[in-house]
């Protein structure tokens, strides 16, 4: 089918929004108003969608500052008044080489041992370091990449402008939607709860930030949201908390025919179905898109990948803070502050915005399948978002930052499994709408 071009327009139709708020968060991209609109979009679609329910919704209010905050959720979050465990790695980030700046990704175990395959080094940043300065930045992406792990050069944006990946993402929308099929709308369950999602179901088959952000705003409209991920598969703690707020969480492999098969089954009553590995990897499996629709014809499929689902680049790894590096987000920060090495954006901002117009997108969606029928696939990709993020104006590089110290008026406390964590709440309102977690973000459950 077609995509369809409107979607772009219809979700960043900000009309009953309201956004106030100086910029904060140093430039050059405007990564607060970034924000605000990412987040303000996924507030008017649950406002939409919750009036098409007969719920009496209304304005949608945001201050620039709540939105840059909740772009940086997982710095403002404590587990018993002490920090979780770094998100980074320590042998990630970036490293100079013969001809620039490369970024390695070594968050998870089995992408570290691929850089360190191609180093032939100790685990130790010094010898990395060493090692990779004789080499070009593009010979040590090349590297990495072929040994299965997850390194870019950094490229300025002309640089990246000539590539076949960058002429891929031109040709796509921000967000891409297309209509499957001719489903009936789905019945929905009655609701007199004010909550515009209350009894939907969502599957999340997401990791670390932009998609499980998708779905803990969704969770935040009152959709009931189940994490799906296998036993086997490494996890970040201080991601799994920050973002599985208003979640349950279940073990299956789907590498495994009964497992694969209870899925399906859940597949058959769910709403919406959030994925985020690389284009292929589900399909092999046996439950691509084409899989989930014929099980559920008027589903609402969302898949997220890094680099989109065109181009040479397609089937990469990829990390908000890498797409940055190659895009020329990073070299662009760099040369605002008139410095040699990389500057990345003050928040993993690729991801956030990602997470919240993907939301928005799902329920636009779920609109048009009330209204329409069929069954619809979107898909969105953080280098897509990375062009969006182009696109707009620079701004100085003085706007102030937010310490957690200036985030006492939205941080709440909430008991969970871990203990007591201190995190934002959904941020902004939407008149007549209670924006709130219905749970607290569950533990791994044992296999």
């Amino acid at each position: 089918m077609k995509a369809d071009i409107t979607l772009e327009s219809e979700i960043l139709k900000l009309n009953q929004v309201e956004i106030t708020g100086e910029p904060v968060l140093a430039g050059p991209f405007p990564v607060a108003d970034i924000a605000a609109r990412s987040i303000a979009a996924a507030h008017r679609q649950a406002a939409l969608f919750g009036a098409q329910r007969g719920q009496t919704t209304g304005q949608v209010r945001l201050t620039r500052r709540a939105a840059a905050a909740a772009f940086r959720s997982e710095r403002y979050l404590t587990l018993n008044n002490t920090a979780p465990a770094d998100l980074w790695s320590a042998l990630s980030g970036y490293y100079e080489t013969n001809d620039g700046w490369v970024q390695l990704h070594t968050n998870y175990d089995h992408h570290r041992d691929a850089v360190l395959r191609v180093t032939r080094t100790a685990a130790d940043r010094t010898s990395i370091a060493a090692a990779l300065k004789i080499h070009s930045r593009f010979w040590v992406e090349q590297a990495v990449l072929a040994e299965g792990g997850c390194a870019f050069a950094c490229r300025s944006y002309e640089e990246w402008l000539e590539t076949e990946q960058a002429a891929a993402i031109a040709t796509l929308p921000l967000i891409d939607m297309q209509r499957i099929g001719t489903a009936d709308p789905h019945p929905l369950p009655n609701t007199i709860l004010g909550r515009p999602l209350a009894g939907l179901r969502v599957l999340d088959l997401t990791h670390v930030i932009a998609g499980p952000v998708c779905t803990r705003t969704l969770a935040a409209y009152g959709a009931n949201v189940t994490r799906i991920s296998a036993a086997h598969l490494p996890t970040i703690l201080t991601a799994d908390i920050d973002t599985g707020f208003g979640k349950q969480w279940q073990m299956l492999n789907l590498a495994k025919a009964n497992e694969r098969a209870a899925f399906l089954a859940l597949v058959k009553q769910a709403d919406v179905v959030v994925q985020g590995f690389r284009p292929g990897a589900f399909e092999a499996l046996g439950v691509g898109p084409a899989d989930l629709f014929a099980k559920n014809p008027g589903l609402v499929v969302v898949t997220l990948s890094a680099w989109s689902q065109l181009g040479p680049w397609a089937g990469w790894r990829g990390f908000d803070s890498l797409v940055q590096t190659a895009t020329g987000i990073a070299h662009e920060g760099a040369h605002a502050r008139a410095q040699m090495a990389p500057h990345p954006l003050p928040a993993q901002a690729l991801d956030h915005a990602t997470g919240y117009l993907m939301a928005a997108a799902a329920i636009y969606a779920l609109t048009q399948q009330q209204s329409q029928g069929g069954g619809y696939h979107i898909q969105a990709s953080l280098a897509q978002t990375g062009r969006w993020l182009w696109q707009q104006p620079r701004i100085p590089i003085t706007a102030p930052d937010l310490s957690i110290d200036d985030m006492y008026d939205l941080r709440l406390y909430t008991a969970s499994p871990y203990g007591l964590v201190h995190h934002l709440g959904p941020v902004g309102s939407i008149d007549g709408v209670q924006l709130q977690w219905d749970c607290p973000p569950p533990r791994k459950p044992v296999a």
